[in-house]
């Protein structure tokens, strides 16, 4: 079926609002409030080149909304399913919580931590959850 372009426009607002009122959801959370403030007092990048370390240190809320926003305009862009769509924002805004932690092995701990956090707060399906911990942990621990 080929949507008309006003029919395309109105879903795709249904979609930003959908996606954006799981960010502001999400990002009140008390428990999504400590990782960012624990990765905000993360010391492991000090002893990098100062690039790296203007990068490194833009993992916190601003970085996570940024790739929750990119992910979800491309996957709607995509015209996925709305729920996907949803499944993409909340990826992108716990792909690095493991950070809390410090650098290493932050993708597979940012997977795990996420899981547990998605299950918790009923925020997807279990099949969903294993999905997003999957390509969280697949984002790797470069850079």
């Amino acid at each position: 079926m080929e949507w008309s372009q006003q029919e395309r426009q109105w879903q795709t607002l249904a979609v930003f609002l959908d996606w954006r009122g799981l960010v502001d959801r999400v990002t009140l959370m008390p428990e999504y409030l400590t990782w960012l403030r624990q990765i905000a007092a993360q010391q492991d990048f000090s002893a990098r080149p100062a690039w790296h370390k203007q990068f490194a240190g833009d993992h916190g809320l601003a970085h996570a909304c940024r790739v929750a926003r990119t992910v979800a305009l491309l996957l709607d862009d995509l015209a996925v399913d709305g729920r996907l769509v949803r499944l993409g924002a909340l990826t992108g805004l716990l792909h690095d919580v493991g950070m809390a932690a410090g650098k290493p092995h932050h993708a597979q701990r940012s997977a795990e931590w996420a899981a547990e956090f998605a299950r918790k707060y009923k925020l997807a399906s279990r099949r969903r959850i294993g999905q997003m911990a999957h390509a969280i942990a697949a984002h790797g621990d470069g850079g």
